[in-house]
């Protein structure tokens, strides 16, 4: 009975104790009301963009491919930046799809609230999808980002504009009317890599001009070449002589055009190709061609004309391993002359025209008319054309 006594005493005052505990220790203290902080202004920016009035169609001109820059895109409204320490950036994207599956971040400038992009880029872009001077359709959109410190957000990105466009095509001419820049193949010839003018018809020597409209003023356009080719010995082509800027090589199997990292062609067998090559357009294939071609390597080929008194030949060299069909000399003519081409001592076989300094040889051609000078010559066989190059 004591024991359950003293058991409820001390019950009642840990109870007691418990209650004591739970009294406020901040009763007495102060305690300042809730403020309410002001919150950072939003940034509405209100921006509102279109396709610059008037300009679609687009018809890019000559002169504009040279020079000048176009608006495209405008800006109608212009951003409001609450925070006046943020700025607007915008991102330019041109595409040929509607959809944007593939696009073009464009290099602009901002003039008067423009959109203007360089008017020989947006003409690379457009031929790049079609080489055709026609109109077509292309899409543009404008990003654009609100920056604010470390901060950037991403504001418009919806809105699709088509422009109509017609591109500006170099007009094509004839080799007589626009000078060709041909190119060279250099280490098939003699096996070795002599890029200078002593090297032509040795080491290198030039691709043919052809027949027809296919030359632009600067001097591209398609350059083809039929002769033989050894599996065993690599070459490239270049187009200046004593320059590897401007080349073509093989990298992976692929034909590449001014890679620094190519590796040698080699065609997969002994044997007659043709080369075709288009500059302005940068493709090149190599194909096996069924050509049968006389060889005049018994008498060889000749030059003759008035420097000679159309007496006696000056005798060309035959290309070391073009299989006799490349020819070439290095002479000097004192006037302004004329010649033709020959097998040597026969003039039931001849080569001219009245072009230089570079045209295609005919069976009884025109006199090729010859400027005062000292030229390395170069005459392929097979084609028929000639090169007078300048030394």
């Amino acid at each position: 009975m004591k024991k359950t006594i003293l058991y409820l005493f001390t019950m009642l005052l840990l109870t007691g104790m418990i209650f004591n505990a739970c009294d406020d220790p901040y009763d007495n203290q102060f305690i300042a009301e809730p403020t309410v902080n002001e919150q950072e202004p939003l940034q509405e920016i209100n921006l509102v963009i279109s396709v610059k009035s008037g300009v679609s169609p687009i018809k890019i001109t000559q002169e504009q491919v040279a020079s000048d820059s176009i608006a495209l895109l405008t800006i109608t409204s212009l951003p409001s930046l609450a925070d006046t320490s943020a700025y607007m950036q915008y991102e330019l994207q041109i595409s040929a799809e509607a959809d944007f599956s593939t696009y073009q971040v464009f290099e602009y400038s901002l003039n008067n609230n423009d959109f203007k992009v360089s008017a020989a880029d947006l003409n690379e872009f457009l031929l790049a999808q079609n080489k055709e001077e026609v109109e077509r359709d292309f899409y543009a959109r404008v990003n654009a980002y609100v920056i604010s410190g470390g901060t950037k957000v991403l504001k418009n990105s919806d809105a699709v504009f088509t422009i109509k466009a017609t591109p500006y095509v170099k007009p094509l001419k004839p080799f007589t009317e626009n000078t060709p820049k041909p190119y060279y193949i250099i280490g098939m010839a003699d096996g070795n890599w002599n890029n200078s003018i002593d090297g032509v018809g040795v080491s290198i020597y030039p691709l043919n001009v052809i027949e027809g409209d296919h030359y632009t003023v600067e001097g591209t356009g398609t350059f083809t070449f039929t002769g033989y080719f050894w599996a065993s010995r690599g070459f490239k082509l270049i187009r200046d002589i004593g320059n590897w800027d401007e080349q073509w090589g093989m990298r992976d199997g692929v034909y590449v055009h001014n890679d620094g990292g190519s590796s040698d062609i080699k065609v997969p067998a002994d044997g007659y190709y043709t080369i075709t090559l288009d500059s302005e357009n940068n493709t090149l294939s190599i194909e096996p061609s069924d050509v049968s071609p006389t060889d005049y390597s018994e008498k060889g080929i000749g030059l003759i004309g008035e420097f000679t008194g159309w007496g006696t030949d000056i005798i060309l060299s035959p290309s070391e391993d073009s299989n006799n069909h490349i020819w070439y000399t290095t002479y000097t003519f004192t006037n302004e002359t004329m010649g033709k081409f020959r097998e040597v001592d026969n003039w039931s076989i001849n080569w001219g025209a009245s072009f230089f300094p570079m045209g295609i040889g005919r069976q009884d051609g025109d006199n090729i008319p010859i400027a005062a000078g000292t030229y390395t010559i170069v005459f392929n066989d097979i084609s028929g054309n000639y090169y007078f190059i300048s030394k």
